[in-house]
């Protein structure tokens, strides 16, 4: 399995139509003082995975590190890979929602999605102070 697409975003979902729906992507968080709190947000990503993989379970992680290392986050689950599907690969949206996450400081953090161990993707963004009035 593959990651072919991961961003953050203020909103996401898939519509009846298998239609991925993204609203608000960004990089960059503000905030006005430290320790903050961001309300919200969604990890997205798509996996692709070739026939060889259909019908295979998979282990899938997401770690949310600091720029020092610091697992502030740390999702697991199982799958099993579609064993049918119409086309030569197969697809898996996933939307993950965080919400209140506490940043102890300004600086650099990085979603780090894993399959069976193997780092597949990082999603590095950046939460920083705002200037003084």
């Amino acid at each position: 399995m593959e990651v072919m697409l991961a961003l953050l975003a203020d909103y996401a979902n898939v519509s009846q139509e298998g239609k991925l729906n993204v609203m608000g992507v960004f990089d960059r968080i503000w905030a006005k003082k430290f320790p903050a709190v961001h309300p919200e947000m969604r990890l997205v990503f798509r996996l692709e995975g070739g026939p060889a993989e259909r019908g295979t379970d998979k282990v899938i992680e997401v770690k949310l590190l600091d720029a020092d290392g610091k697992v502030l986050q740390h999702l697991k689950g199982q799958f099993t890979v579609p064993a049918e599907s119409a086309r030569p690969t197969i697809e898996i949206v996933q939307i993950l929602r965080f919400a209140t996450v506490r940043f102890e400081k300004p600086g650099d953090y990085a979603f780090h999605i894993l399959v069976g161990g193997d780092e597949k993707r990082r999603v590095p963004f950046r939460v920083e102070q705002l200037p003084e009035e």
